[in-house]
């Protein structure tokens, strides 16, 4: 009987572990049929451009993940990707691991080219954003892995400003990061950017225009624009009325407004003029006439809506100071 009884039980025991070898093989079918069915997508968008410069500015965007397992491994080897970075996927407008990957690299080599001849140009434009960590709405598996800040819309800028022969740079430091080491609160904020500007000044003594960018607050029925099929978020241009140079900065986004309602009638929302108690009432538009504040949509726009204003306002630059 007892003979009896542990056979039965071994029995059992190998049953289970055939269940678990069965379950175990599966899993492993179902998760490979996934990755086979993701390897023949073929990722697509109509802002070919965007994509460039998503991939150009990497380092600003993307949200490094640190997760290192095995199962992370298996799919960035599968796949030919890096998992933790996603947008590798735009590398090739990725078509998977039955075809033969061929890298984009001429893509990323003519970015390289056309930024170091820029190198060679004297800076006339400082594009900073005080408030850098203000977000955008994500849309899309694009930007799963991307950061949509209000500094994706600097970068926008720069590509166009640059592609019209007007050397532009963006402010890169960690302004929040500075105001955190010194101890300060929030609005100190304009503090430490109008310090970054005086260094930038001081280092490139060409720059003449800076534009201050940031994202606000507002509802997206306030920031959102719909024209003739393409959607838009809006702008607000803020002025300082504590400032002793007022109306040259008013003038100077006076011309800017204007342009841009011309080409896209209501594409901005107003001049917003600030002073008064709880307000900034300068913002750093004292350190030239050519000093401007725009905000570009509001918290829930997409990355495409800020994409399709940022162009016009690039188009309108171009023409103020080209």
């Amino acid at each position: 009987m007892k003979k009896r009884f542990i056979v039965k039980k071994k029995k059992k025991r190998a049953n289970k572990k055939i269940k678990v070898l069965i379950l175990l093989s599966l899993f492993l079918v179902a998760f490979y049929s996934s990755l086979c069915f993701c390897a023949r997508l073929k990722f697509k968008s109509d802002h070919q451009e965007l994509l460039n410069i998503l991939l150009s500015h990497s380092n600003s965007f993307i949200k490094e993940k640190k997760d290192n397992t095995f199962l992370v491994k298996a799919i960035s080897y599968l796949l030919q990707i890096d998992v933790k970075r996603p947008s590798t996927l735009l590398y090739t407008g990725y078509t998977g691991i039955f075809k033969e990957q061929e890298k984009s690299t001429h893509i990323i080599s003519k970015n390289v080219e056309e930024k170091q001849s820029i190198l060679y140009k004297e800076p006339r434009v400082y594009i900073y954003n005080t408030h850098q960590k203000e977000e955008y709405q994500p849309s899309s598996f694009l930007e799963y892995s991307v950061s949509p800040n209000v500094m994706l819309s600097s970068y926008i800028l720069k590509e166009q400003l640059d592609k019209s022969g007007i050397a532009t740079i963006v402010e890169e430091r960690d302004i929040q990061g500075e105001v955190s080491r010194l101890g300060k609160k929030y609005y100190y904020s304009y503090t430490v950017s109008r310090k970054f500007m005086e260094e930038a000044k001081l280092k490139y003594p060409t720059l003449e225009y800076f534009i201050d960018v940031h994202r606000d607050s507002v509802s997206k029925n306030l920031s959102y624009l719909e024209k003739d099929g393409k959607g838009y978020a809006k702008v607000l241009f803020i002025i300082g009325k504590e400032n002793p140079n007022y109306q040259e900065n008013y003038n100077f986004t006076k011309q800017i407004f204007d342009l841009m309602e011309s080409k896209v009638p209501g594409i901005t929302r107003s001049i917003y003029e600030k002073a008064g108690e709880g307000v900034d009432g300068v913002y750093n538009q004292d350190f030239s006439p050519n000093t401007i504040l725009v905000e570009i949509g509001g918290e829930e726009n997409t990355v495409d809506e800020v994409y399709n204003t940022t162009l016009v306002l690039g188009e309108v630059l171009k023409e103020v100071i080209g």
